[in-house]
């Protein structure tokens, strides 16, 4: 263990040099408080014994300085004084220790096996800290991975089923709450099965991802787009003033799907049906909007698919739109 020893009197520098290596310390002497914090930047020693009056750096202001340095392992102080009256003072400047000149050569060796126990104990505690900080880092790691996993498709890394609902459920309460609008699009892919069935899954799996990524680029950061299931999507658009807005996203989400997806040199061409229903003319609650919104999809199918149908209270018939 390295120990620095600061004193103005040469004897002292001499008879502490000494006793600490012969007591087996790695010893270094500085004949001022500047000298010694010169040593003290350079060596970071664990234990400095220094002298209270030195002409130049007296020991309370050096106290002070080490204790400002920000070191990142503790440096324990042991304060050489003739006066008591200089403990408190010396203690609120950061010394751990006093030793009364002239000292006593068994005191200094004993105070000094006590310095080390406790300089031990400090490193011990950090190093503790350290790895507990790095067991809370991958304890943070491990949440973020099981969140994502849970809240968002592996395949496509949209929001998944569990993270839309909250999301939706979210929307009608702030909706009610602000007495504003929100849209709901439910997209059934059109010819995927095709898609599967003549290149592979690995094709349709590709396909998704790129599907998800241009339903995506359609919504504002604001909205959720969100993967369901196989080949079906469920998109909010947050902040509507009228029917216009829903049908404007589902407009773009028909056309961004029908320009021809160019997967690993094979060209595939599919549709999207879509289903809208708008909170809260067409419902006030999730179920209510995801069966309007899900019926209108299947009207959009039925109709000649890569088009929107709007579910319509009351009415045999829907509003709809179709993107030739």
């Amino acid at each position: 263990m390295k120990i620095l020893y600061i004193d103005d009197k040469a004897e002292i520098r001499t008879l502490l040099g000494r006793y600490l290596k012969s007591w087996g310390y790695d010893a270094l002497g500085a004949p001022n408080g500047e000298s010694g914090w010169n040593l003290i930047q350079e060596h970071r020693p664990s234990i400095v014994i220094t002298d209270w009056i030195m002409p130049d750096l007296e020991g309370p202001a050096l106290c002070r300085r080490i204790r400002g340095a920000g070191f990142p392992e503790y440096t324990y102080i042991i304060m050489l004084t003739a006066r008591r009256d200089d403990v408190v003072v010396g203690m609120e400047a950061g010394a751990d220790d006093f030793i009364g000149k002239p000292f006593n050569k068994e005191e200094l060796k004993v105070r000094i096996k006590a310095a080390e126990r406790i300089v031990t104990l400090e490193r011990e505690l950090a190093l503790t800290n350290l790895g507990l900080q790095e067991k809370n880092r991958r304890l943070e790691e491990s949440e973020e991975q099981l969140r994502q996993m849970a809240h968002f498709d592996k395949l496509t890394g949209l929001p998944n089923r569990l993270l839309f609902f909250e999301r939706l459920e979210r929307a009608v309460v702030e909706s009610k709450r602000s007495e504003s609008n929100f849209g709901l699009l439910f997209v059934d892919l059109d010819a995927f099965k095709a898609v599967n069935d003549n290149h592979g899954h690995k094709t349709g799996d590709e396909l998704l991802v790129m599907a998800g990524q241009r339903m995506d680029g359609c919504v504002r950061a604001s909205d959720t787009v969100a993967r369901m299931g196989g080949d079906e999507f469920c998109i909010i658009v947050r902040g509507v003033k009228s029917f216009d807005g829903p049908v404007t996203v589902a407009e773009k989400i028909i056309s961004a799907l029908s320009r021809p997806f160019d997967i690993s040199g094979i060209t595939c061409r599919i549709g999207a049906s879509v289903g809208i229903s708008v909170y809260p003319h067409d419902g006030d609650s999730v179920e209510l909007l995801m069966t309007h919104a899900d019926n209108a999809m299947y009207e959009a199918k039925r109709g000649g698919k890569n088009s929107w149908r709007r579910w319509k209270p009351d009415s045999p018939d829907t509003d709809e739109g179709v993107l030739l």
